[in-house]
């Protein structure tokens, strides 16, 4: 089976593919800057928002954590020889250049984690793109999906999806679902990390399926659930969940997190 991958270029993002590199027939590696090259080297509106001090140290506190978790399997690329590896700006990955030259691989499936939406023409060359996805889907779909649980105060619904790209926002038909266990000394980077690596054992489940052709997909019901949006975050949310959200209340979490996730139904 001859696998192309689809992501970005973050420890996570190289984790991934090393991890799938390792396993299967990759015939290349399309990795997608975070920003793009041409834009100042704040990278990100967030940086220029209210508050920016504050949301650079959350996420340099993520990073820290990112690395702990995945290194040093995470920290390069580690492909065979002859597996191109193209880096491209985000706003490349659907240009029609691209898309030819994805379409030349003839590959039978996509394993996909990190990148934009994936649109209609790329969409067209099989069905098979089986994609990452950090939030327990259809509850919790779009942007920082370990994040708005413990926003809303129910963090049992932490978790990550692994399903078949549709042309919808993390819409598509369910593989495999994991829910997230924290344990005491845990903080909301950590439940992010364990759903990376949780969320990469089952595309790697989900394609060895494939291969085998016993992969299902589960239809969404779309009619529950919310979508959130990168605009959804500000230092306003980001203070309020630091307040609300202390080692205390978080080991209390843990000591009930069991009870709370029974009752919750997803795809293992």
């Amino acid at each position: 089976m001859r696998v192309c991958i689809l992501t970005s270029d973050q420890p996570r993002h190289r984790y991934m593919v090393n991890a799938i590199a390792s396993k299967f027939n990759v015939v290349a590696v399309f990795s997608q800057a975070k920003s793009p090259k041409r834009q100042p080297d704040t990278r990100s509106i967030l940086y220029n928002m209210e508050g920016k001090e504050e949301i650079i140290r959350y996420v340099e506190e993520f990073r820290e954590t990112e690395r702990r978790y995945l290194f040093p399997y995470g920290r390069e690329f580690r492909l065979p020889r002859d597996v191109p590896l193209y880096s491209i700006e985000p706003d490349e990955m659907n240009a029609s250049e691209t898309v030819a030259k994805i379409a030349f691989l003839k590959a039978d499936c996509f394993a996909v984690f990190g990148t934009g939406l994936i649109k209609r023409e790329l969409l067209g060359l099989t069905p098979n793109f089986i994609n990452i996805h950090l939030g327990l889907s259809p509850n919790y779909r779009g942007h920082a999906c370990s994040f708005w649980p413990f926003y809303n105060d129910e963090p049992q619904y932490v978790g990550v999806t692994v399903f078949f790209i549709d042309e919808g926002i993390d819409s598509g038909p369910i593989i495999h679902q994991s829910l997230v266990d924290l344990e005491p000394g845990d903080v909301i980077h950590d439940a992010s990390l364990k759903a990376i690596r949780a969320g990469i054992d089952l595309q790697i489940k989900a394609l060895e399926e494939l291969a085998n052709d016993t992969i299902i997909g589960h239809p969404q019901d779309l009619s529950k659930g919310r979508t959130h949006y990168a605009k959804d975050f500000n230092v306003n949310v980001l203070r309020e969940i630091q307040t609300r959200w202390d080692n205390g209340r978080l080991r209390q979490y843990v000591s009930m997190q069991e009870r709370l996730k029974t009752q919750i139904r997803y795809i293992a």
